[in-house]
């Protein structure tokens, strides 16, 4: 018969087996969800899913596939960097979703990748099941906080996002590149550190592809860009 210490143990110890065995996993960055071919899409509009955190679903009215991954900033909200974009959304028929980091910033930002990667896991998979994603039309977005870990998870899911474009990164966290995502920068000319931290052709050696650049006169422009930008970062 087996004691109440002795389950405790055990328990434990599969706790441990199983934190140890995903831990390389994490690290790693990757994200293994992908659209789901036949999927239901949800009509035009805004949507909240229903998950453990804040997760909404932008879908313009003209949307045929194109879709993008919103990271917010440190603070920020998916309301927040939803709302910066859904004109542009509209106007170029790209499906948006936010969801919230679960402290103020992304946990990488913090300096481990953990539940924040588990809940972006798992809210794509949510997210691709309720609409219609066009694989070579996927990106991955975000500001300052979230325009880093936007970048980092994009070089190490260039199999999953097609294309990367962050406003106002800071770094790059260290991951292993898989696949070659086209990658987009806009940063605020005030934001000195950042030109010189992450030029453009640095990233262009270390990506070994495309890295398009551009600079705003501020910080809230930054999160603008205009057509030609959109033809060299979705094909249209």
């Amino acid at each position: 018969m087996i004691t109440r210490r002795a389950a405790i143990q055990i328990g434990l110890g599969a706790l441990a087996a199983a934190c140890s065995s995903t831990e390389p996993d994490i690290r790693s960055g990757r994200i293994e969800v992908r659209p789901v071919a036949g999927s239901a899409p949800l009509p035009p509009g805004l949507h909240s899913l229903k998950l453990e955190r804040d997760a909404l679903l932008y879908i313009p009215e003209r949307h045929r596939g194109a879709f993008a991954l919103m990271l917010h900033g440190a603070g920020g909200t998916p309301e927040r960097i939803l709302r910066r974009f859904t004109s542009q959304a509209d106007e170029f028929a790209v499906a948006l979703f936010a969801t919230k980091s679960e402290g103020l910033t992304w946990d990488a930002i913090r300096g481990d990748l953990g539940t924040d990667l588990l809940f972006l896991r798992n809210a794509l998979r949510a997210a691709f099941e309720n609409c219609a994603v066009d694989p070579a039309h996927l990106a991955i977005s975000g500001f300052s906080d979230g325009a880093s870990y936007a970048l980092s998870l994009g070089v190490a899911n260039g199999d999953l996002f097609s294309h990367v474009m962050a406003f106002s990164p800071g770094f790059l966290i260290p991951m292993d590149r898989v696949g070659k995502a086209r990658i987009f920068l806009r940063t605020a000319r005030t934001i000195r550190s950042c030109r010189s931290i992450m030029p453009a052709g640095r990233l262009r050696a270390i990506f070994d592809g495309p890295v398009f650049r551009s600079r705003s006169v501020n910080s809230t422009a930054s999160t603008r860009f205009r057509p030609r930008w959109r033809a060299r970062l979705f094909g249209g």
